[in-house]
C-alpha cells in the first residue's frame, strides 16, 4: 500500500495565498494526515505549501475558528483534543443533510460523480475486508462526503465539510472500543446472539450491503429510497453513539 506524504504544492491562480492554503489544509485535515492533538509547524507548511509565513498564519487562525485547530502562545497550533461527543455531532449533521443531499443527487444524476462514488465503494470494500479500519473510515468519509458536496447545495458542504473533520480526527473507534454494546443491540434486534466473529462478518455484510443499496438507489434515480436509506444509515450511527455514551456514563465532554 502506498504511504501518504505531506508534500503538497500550491497552483498559482487568482486567490489569495491565504484562502489557498485554507484550502490544502482541509484537504490534509480531510485526507486524515494529522491525528488529533498533533503540533501544526507554521514555518513547515509555509515552505510545504509554498506561501509566506504570515498568508499560513491566517489560513491556521482561519482553523481555528473552524474549531479544529488551537492556538496557545508561546506553543504555536495544533490539533485539538477531539471527544465521542464530537463525533456524535458529526453523524447528527450527516443524518440530517444527507437524505436531502442524497434526494437532489438521485434527481441529477451526473456520471462523473456516481463514477466517483463507485470508486469510492470499491475502496471502502476493499478495506473493509481486510479489516484496515483507517482506510475503510477514509474511503466511508469520502463516500458521504461527496453525496453533500455534489447534491448542488453550496450550504451543505461548507457545513459538513467542517463537522465531519470531527470523525477523522477521533482516533479511537468506539465500535472497537465499545463493540459489545453494540453487538448486544445488533442481538436484541435480529433475535439472535453472535460470537464475536460471527458478528464481524454481519457487520462487514451490513456495511457493504448498506452502502451497495445507497449508491444504487443514486444511480437509478430513486429519489425517495435514496433519502430513506441515507436516513436509515446515519440515524444507527447516531443511536449507536449515543448508547455508548450512556454506556460510558462518565464521558467527558
Amino acid at each position: 500500500m502506498a504511504v501518504q506524504t505531506r508534500r503538497t504544492s500550491v497552483a498559482p491562480g487568482k486567490k489569495p495565498a491565504s484562502i489557498l492554503a485554507q484550502e490544502k489544509l482541509l484537504e490534509l485535515f480531510q485526507n486524515g494526515i494529522f491525528k488529533s492533538e498533533e503540533t501544526l509547524k507554521e514555518s513547515v507548511l509555509a515552505t510545504q505549501f509554498g506561501v509566506t509565513r504570515p498568508a499560513m498564519r491566517e489560513a491556521l487562525n482561519q482553523a481555528v475558528g473552524w474549531g479544529i485547530v488551537e492556538y496557545k502562545p508561546y506553543c504555536g497550533y495544533k490539533i485539538r483534543k477531539f471527544s465521542i461527543y464530537d463525533l456524535l455531532e458529526c453523524y447528527e449533521m450527516r443524518e440530517a443533510l444527507e437524505p436531502v443531499a442524497a434526494y437532489r443527487l438521485a434527481q441529477v444524476r451526473p456520471p462523473e460523480i456516481l463514477t466517483m462514488l463507485e470508486e469510492y465503494l470499491v475502496k471502502l470494500e476493499k478495506a473493509v475486508l481486510a479489516d484496515n479500519k483507517e482506510q475503510g473510515a477514509l474511503y466511508d468519509s469520502k463516500f458521504h462526503l461527496s453525496v453533500i458536496e455534489h447534491c448542488g447545495n453550496k450550504s451543505f458542504a461548507r457545513m459538513q465539510n467542517i463537522s465531519n473533520l470531527a470523525a477523522t480526527f477521533y482516533i479511537n473507534s468506539p465500535a472497537d472500543k465499545f463493540r459489545h454494546i453494540v453487538q448486544n443491540g445488533t442481538s436484541q434486534f435480529l433475535g439472535e446472539s453472535f460470537t464475536d466473529q460471527e458478528y464481524k462478518d454481519l457487520n462487514i455484510k451490513l456495511t457493504i450491503d448498506m452502502h451497495r443499496k445507497m449508491l444504487e438507489s443514486l444511480q437509478s434515480g430513486n429519489v425517495k429510497e435514496a433519502e430513506n436509506l441515507f436516513r436509515e444509515h446515519a440515524h444507527i450511527q447516531v443511536a449507536n453513539l449515543r448508547d455508548i455514551i450512556v454506556f460510558q456514563g462518565n464521558t467527558e465532554k
